[in-house]
């Protein structure tokens, strides 16, 4: 029989192992208790918005963070804010106020959010707005009258997709008194344009007096847009600027559209060297299609829009040089143009069959080449004909384009192309009342890509690395690098390119192969191999102004 202690010290042996699995969990379950504890910790934020052009605190300002369900939250007097109770992480904070830009704004970027860290040490933070600026002034006649209701106009010049754009920033009438203010303008640089200013009744047919209209000019006093002088609009800024009109004589312009079978709407317009719309009067009969106007002596396209009941456009142009009356001018209007886009895929490398889908691996879009048609880009759409998804170009008119054709994800164009006509190197004419034939595109999967790192310095947050086939240069493409200046850019056919790092890529035309000349030799020449992935080092490369 065994001693009375060994029994208890096997008894306890015994329970310390059956308590061992029980302690575990007691103390997994303190552990998530503990962890359950920390995730459910709330933390504030706080800051203060300033005018970053004189450092005062701004008040009542909208600041917005977005982080689970959003706060909002007004300064104070003394520009300050607060939100309270929130999770621990990164969330991004907006501020807005009438009058003021956000730094993202005021360089055309839209309002790009600030990224702040919530936690337990979090800082104060400062959010910095920008004043807006404007152009203020008279318009008044060489006699030193004033004009009233003259039209004004700030336009802007910028870069979008590596192409120069004219944009109409703001716009006023003038008063009785021939003043105007264009206000809610970005530091940048506007061209200044006022007028025309004519009238808007015609003349009698027994009449021998001719009507006299203001022509329109440039800041400070010029016709043309190239010798105008250029506005230079610092945060806050009030420019003043004045502006004389010269009275001109108005010739009379009379004609016919032809071609509106079922219209169900048609307008007129006189468009002068630069594409803009010259707001002359015009008398349109909308049944017969005759129409008359009054226009300065110039040279212009006369320009005939009508829709039909389904919603389809079509439009017709006709040259007009003005030095005298115009009589009986006939604008003949065809059918809209309609251009069906073919795609072929030559995948490599396998794929799911919903992922084949041609029609949703390519957009193309047309852009027009002559700066005095000013027409807008036309762009393909998917749509069900005979039950199957076609891919279409509706309603554009006649004229030359550059057409642009963008594959998703790692896809390529192989080739595009439209008739006789290679579009990826050559433009696109289009002749009125002639059928265009399809366009066939035929996309491959196996394309190359190009990845690396640019010495962009301190103090910079990003860079623009642009990469330029050496084929078609015009068909550049850029992708901005991280704040650590790498980059990476996929989807590129087996070819040449030449690659190049800019400090200021949304201020360069790069898809102009002229602009982009003089900073080749600074980039990287590398000729890609499909399937190829190249890694490059960059040095970054300053944009002239």
């Amino acid at each position: 029989m065994r001693p009375p202690f060994f029994r208890l010290a096997f008894s306890s042996k015994l329970i310390a192992l059956l308590l061992l699995p029980l302690l575990g969990a007691c103390q997994v379950f303190s552990q998530i208790q503990e962890s359950s504890a920390k995730s459910e910790t709330k933390y504030s934020l706080s800051g203060t918005v300033v005018n970053v052009l004189t450092g005062e605190p701004i008040r009542r300002a909208l600041v917005q963070i977005y982080m689970g369900p959003g706060q909002a939250s007004l300064t104070d007097d003394s520009g300050h804010f607060e939100f309270n109770g929130l999770p621990p992480g990164q969330a991004s904070v907006t501020v807005q106020k009438p009058g003021f830009f956000s730094e993202g704004e005021a360089a055309r970027k839209g309002s790009s959010p600030a990224l702040v860290t919530v936690g337990p040490e979090a800082d104060a933070i400062v959010l910095k707005l920008i004043p807006e600026a404007a152009i203020q002034g008279k318009i008044q006649s060489e006699d030193g009258e004033p004009i009233e209701a003259a039209p004004v106009m700030a336009f802007a010049l910028y870069i979008n997709n590596g192409h120069k754009i004219w944009d109409q920033a703001g716009s006023a009438r003038t008063d009785e008194y021939g003043e105007f203010r264009i206000a809610n303008l970005t530091p940048d640089t506007y061209y200044l344009k006022a007028g025309p200013k004519l009238r808007s009744s015609f003349p009698n047919a027994r009449s021998a007096t001719r009507q006299l209209g203001f022509a329109a000019a440039y800041y400070a006093g010029t016709p043309a847009r190239e010798s105008a002088t250029a506005i230079e609009l610092v945060p806050g800024q009030q420019f003043e600027a004045r502006l004389l009109l010269k009275p001109e004589p108005l010739f009379h312009i009379t004609g016919a559209i032809s071609g509106l079978s079922d219209s169900q709407g048609t307008s007129v317009q006189v468009v002068n060297q630069y594409g803009e719309a010259v707001r002359v009067p015009v008398r349109l009969n909308q049944e017969t299609g005759e129409f008359q106007a009054n226009v300065p002596a110039g040279s212009y396209l006369l320009r005939a829009t009508t829709w039909s009941e389904r919603g389809r456009s079509s439009s017709a142009e006709v040259p007009l040089v003005v030095h005298s009356d115009v009589d009986r001018l006939q604008i003949a209007l065809s059918p809209p143009h309609s251009i069906p886009v073919i795609v072929k895929l030559e995948p490599v490398h396998r794929h799911e069959r919903s992922e084949l889908q041609s029609v949703r691996l390519v957009s193309v879009r047309f852009r027009v080449t002559d700066p005095a048609r000013a027409a807008p880009e036309y762009s393909s759409n998917v749509e069900k004909t005979q039950n199957r998804l076609a891919l279409v170009i509706h309603d554009f008119a006649a004229g030359k384009y550059s057409v642009e054709v963008q594959p998703v994800g790692d896809w390529y164009v192989r080739q595009a192309q439209c008739g006789d006509t290679d579009l990826l190197s050559d433009e696109l004419t289009v002749l009125p009342g002639v059928e265009t034939p399809p366009i066939e595109i035929v996309l491959r999967d196996d394309g190359a890509s190009v990845n690396g790192k640019v010495a962009i310095g301190e103090g910079r947050k990003r860079a623009a690395v642009v990469v330029l086939p050496a084929r078609a240069a015009e068909k550049a493409k850029m992708v901005w690098t991280s704040p650590r200046g790498d980059f990476a850019e996929s989807g590129l056919a087996p070819g040449e390119y030449d690659v190049i790092a800019l400090d200021r890529g949304d201020a360069l035309e790069y898809a102009n192969p002229e602009v982009m000349s003089k900073y080749l030799t600074r980039g990287t020449h590398i000729a890609l191999q499909a399937d190829e992935s190249r890694s490059i080092s960059l040095d970054l490369v300053r944009v002239e102004k």
